[in-house]
């Protein structure tokens, strides 16, 4: 009976955590949107709603990836192959960065002419709203499979309380500098420095519960997207600057975008065995 009722704190201490870190999300979110509403109006809110609206759209595919891995990690955990469960850990981080990169890089390009496509005229600061909150995304798809680690080993009040404390101080922080006449685009910088915070805070955090290196991570994972963003952009940018804004430069942008990911990926990203597995899909899929 008393192994029963332990059982049911753990689980009650659980969720009550988890439910804070949502609230906290929820929260934060929330009071931006109030925040921009009371300073800056309606306006400044539906451009807000657009940047959300795509990131949302970009976010999809690497929450597809990551619903994928996430389960092999936590049974990975639950099997004690802790070696696997890094692997797992770094390859999610690695491939959900580089895929929202792809997805991102030419959105970042060509904001403008997107957005003249998609709704001939946006709300002012969309562009401003939409790079920045891109790269804040890009931030937390590299984050969230230490999330998932955390809860793989059931001791998440630390993380929980911590994440979700910053989380929340972005609101704050938000609305003492909009009472300093800083534009609104800063809130949105207010979340991408938080958010790096709070990767670090995780990567410290997760540490704790499952004594990984913080090294191997950033030498296997950090320093290799840092290359390939590095270089993917040189091409894509440079047909920014010679091409007059048209349809033909947007699809030329793109391709070069997607074509320069996976190239510079390829190369500086993937390890040997990554290496093999796509040559062997590749060659299968040549000889169909």
């Amino acid at each position: 009976m008393a192994f029963q009722h332990k059982k049911i704190k753990q689980i009650y201490s659980f969720a009550g955590w988890a439910m804070f870190g949502g609230l906290a999300s929820i929260g934060f979110t929330q009071g931006l949107n109030i925040l921009l509403n009371i300073f800056f109006g309606p306006t400044v809110n539906s451009a807000r709603a657009i940047a959300v609206q795509i990131q949302n759209a970009i976010n999809s595919f690497v929450l597809n990836f990551q619903t994928a891995i996430n389960p092999r990690i936590i049974k990975a955990y639950a099997e004690e192959q802790k070696p696997y469960m890094f692997q797992l850990v770094f390859a999610s981080s690695k491939f959900s960065f580089i895929l929202i990169y792809a997805l991102s890089l030419p959105i970042i390009l060509e904001t403008h002419q997107i957005l003249t496509l998609w709704l001939k005229s946006a709300p002012d600061n969309t562009e401003t709203f939409i790079r920045i909150i891109i790269l804040t995304s890009m931030v937390d798809a590299m984050a969230n499979p230490f999330m998932r680690t955390a809860d793989a080993t059931g001791k998440i009040k630390t993380y929980q309380l911590t994440i979700g404390t910053l989380l929340l101080s972005i609101v704050p922080v938000s609305y003492l500098l909009l009472k300093c006449g800083m534009p609104p685009y800063s809130v949105f910088i207010v979340h991408l420095g938080i958010t790096i915070v709070a990767f670090m805070a995780r990567l410290y955090i997760v540490k704790t519960l499952v004594n990984y290196s913080i090294k191997s991570y950033i030498k296997l994972v950090v320093i290799k997207v840092c290359i390939v963003t590095s270089l993917s952009t040189i091409i894509p940018f440079i047909c920014l600057k010679l091409m007059e804004e048209n349809v033909c430069r947007l699809i030329i942008t793109t391709t070069s975008s997607l074509i320069m990911v996976g190239i510079t990926t390829y190369i500086f990203a993937l390890t040997q065995s990554e290496k093999t597995i796509i040559n062997q899909k590749l060659k299968r899929i040549c000889l169909q």
